[in-house]
């Protein structure tokens, strides 16, 4: 790139010259303007040139401090293969690889190492130097000696023994009741230090779920019924209370043995049995407890046998009456009772 020029400015007016005095200073006046383009091109060409004149500058200093870097980061990547080579030449001393008889020196040809280790080919054995002769390994790495993986264990002569070896009592078949089990690992863990007893830990032995059993553990079956086989004692025993309402009412009896109910207008009646296990052997009952929102009839279901055949009267306005249901076929018929009338 030229450097800009900057044109000389015409001769100045001057007294002296009265008669071109006139002339000159038009001629400087007008030249002015381009002088002064002229000056600020040159004085950014200037600024220009001074800026790159530092860049480079700048540049040279990167440039050397890349070299120094280069030579350091060369010096310590010298540094680590010297030691991976020191680290490689240590290894192939203590692991010498196949050979077929023991050696005598180490693949270096230096003195054999303690510790080092090599594979016989011949007697298909791993061998170790114990510092004055070569010793077989533990085991042999053959179908005969050795703990194979894809064996599972079939290795061992007598499982059972072998089990029993490692400090459990169970047995192979008693230890593959697990089998399937969906019991976590954190399950299991929880019988780390458990004191109880094989006779207690038989008590899960169940034949179905949701049936009890004599000197076993009671379950639920998949509905989270429970069935039992004899009788049950307790001190004090709780029971659901269902709050109903409406005009239609379902009396849902796989949820409660009591239920109430304000009524809120004339109101017809419907028991659904459908979620309990009903059957010709089992007896169910409920109590109904329903209080007057005004005077109101109740129509309750066609299968509810009153005593002398008629249903008593609904409650009086804000009265309280209390009807006890049950059947003994499984939801086909239903006994029903006042058990209370115009209670406060």
């Amino acid at each position: 790139m030229a450097y800009p020029t900057i044109t000389a400015l015409p001769t100045p007016p001057s007294r002296q010259r009265p008669s071109d005095f006139a002339n000159e200073a038009d001629a400087f006046l007008g030249a002015l303007p381009d002088f002064r383009t002229e000056t600020n091109t040159a004085g950014e060409f200037i600024e220009t040139k001074a800026g790159e004149a530092l860049t480079s500058a700048n540049n040279a200093a990167t440039s050397e401090t890349n070299a120094a870097t280069s030579e350091t980061n060369a010096a310590a990547s010298a540094s680590a293969a010297a030691a991976d080579a020191a680290q490689i030449d240590v290894f192939g001393d203590l692991f010498l690889g196949s050979k077929a008889s023991d050696p005598s020196l180490d693949n270096d040809g230096d003195a054999l190492q303690t510790g080092a280790i090599y594979y016989n080919t011949t007697l298909s054995q791993l061998k170790v130097y114990d510092g004055a002769a070569w010793q077989t390994a533990v085991f042999n790495v053959d179908a005969t000696g050795a703990l194979l993986t894809v064996n599972n264990l079939s290795d061992l002569a007598n499982t059972d023994v072998a089990i029993q070896n490692l400090g459990i009592t169970a047995t192979a078949t008693e230890l593959n009741l697990l089998d399937g089990a969906t019991v976590t690992t954190a399950g299991l863990n929880l019988l780390d230090g458990a004191t109880v007893t094989t006779a207690e830990i038989n008590y899960n032995d169940i034949a179905a779920l949701g049936t009890s059993e004599a000197s076993k553990v009671v379950t639920a079956d998949a509905n989270g019924n429970i069935k039992l086989s004899e009788e049950v004692q307790a001190t004090a025993y709780l029971e659901t209370v269902v709050a109903l309402s409406g005009t239609s009412v379902t009396v849902d009896c796989d949820e409660a043995n009591t239920f109430t109910l304000t009524t809120s207008g004339n109101t017809t009646f419907t028991f659904d049995y459908s979620g309990v296990n009903l059957t010709t052997d089992d007896s169910y009952g409920f109590t109904l407890k329903v209080t007057a929102g005004g005077t109101h009839t109740l129509t309750w279901p066609a299968s509810v046998d009153w005593p002398g055949g008629s249903a008593p009267d609904a409650p009086a306005d804000t009265e309280t009456d209390v009807f006890v249901f049950f059947t003994t076929d499984g939801g086909t018929n239903w006994y029903g009772f006042q058990a209370g009338d115009a209670l406060a």
